[in-house]
């Protein structure tokens, strides 16, 4: 059942949008949107595991709150005791386990979101589609290194993460249905995980596969394309530095208005 709902998944929601287009296609908004869409998904990962995360420490108060009426319990024979304190110390661990891969997911879901909003974004901007975009960036790595390839082999690794720590909550909410008491929310991060979990899976491959494809060009051709790469990446920080001086600019005539200018 899984890898029915894995495979619909990744031929609606990526492979189909974000393969199909060409450079200046009808099919290009809808290219890049489907980027940021799973950008989006991995957001709402996120949001979902702060919710559950808040639920699971609600619960664990509640566990410590009746593991100190046992030990409070004077009268009670020491045996009794940690008869009574285990079934609870059993559930504090297994929260605790919990809560810990719920909070490695909301982090590195946050991590994902980002990289991914600010690759579709440039992706968009360059006119690219995701394979060519993906093609100009791994050049870049190759033939450039330095700051090229730390930040692509960085992104890479934020795939990675997020298919470890989901990996690690599916198998810590496993572990949770043994345990008493019921997480709101849990299900439905489960769902949303799995899913964002196999995208990024997917993408981490489709990443090695066009590496490998690179690879197959020739030096000249590599160069080319970083060379293509490197220069589109000046213009949109040349860009960004000029929109970011007229906001300050604008800000700052603002701020200099004397109180009685008014339009």
């Amino acid at each position: 059942m899984r890898s029915f709902l894995l495979g619909v998944f990744l031929y609606v929601v990526f492979l189909v949008p974000a393969w199909a287009g060409s450079v200046a296609g009808t099919g290009g908004s809808t290219e890049f949107t489907q980027i940021l869409n799973n950008g989006q998904l991995a957001t709402s990962v996120s949001k979902q595991a702060q919710q559950v995360a808040n639920q699971i420490r609600q619960i664990m108060v509640e566990i410590d709150q009746k593991m100190l009426m046992v030990q409070n319990l004077q009268k009670l024979p020491a045996a009794a005791a940690a008869i009574a304190l285990a079934p609870l110390q059993k559930d504090l661990r297994v929260y605790t386990d919990l809560y810990r891969a719920v909070a490695d997911i909301k982090a590195a879901s946050q991590q994902a979101a980002a990289m991914l909003q600010q690759r579709g974004s440039e992706a968009a901007y360059m006119k690219l589609s995701p394979k060519e975009y993906l093609a100009q960036e791994i050049a870049l790595a190759k033939t450039r290194g330095g700051n090229y390839a730390r930040e692509f082999d960085r992104d890479v690794a934020r795939l990675n993460t997020f298919n470890e720590k989901s990996v690690a909550l599916a198998e810590a909410t496993k572990n949770a249905t043994k345990a008493s008491g019921t997480v709101e929310g849990l299900a439905a991060l489960a769902t949303q995980n799995a899913i964002a979990g196999s995208a990024m899976l997917d993408m981490a491959q489709v990443i090695t596969e066009q590496k490998a494809a690179v690879a197959m060009k020739s030096q000249e051709e590599q160069l080319r394309i970083a060379a293509t790469g490197e220069q589109t990446q000046r213009e949109m920080a040349a860009k960004a530095a000029q929109e970011a001086a007229d906001k300050a600019a604008a800000a700052q005539f603002k701020l200099e208005q004397p109180t009685w200018w008014k339009w």
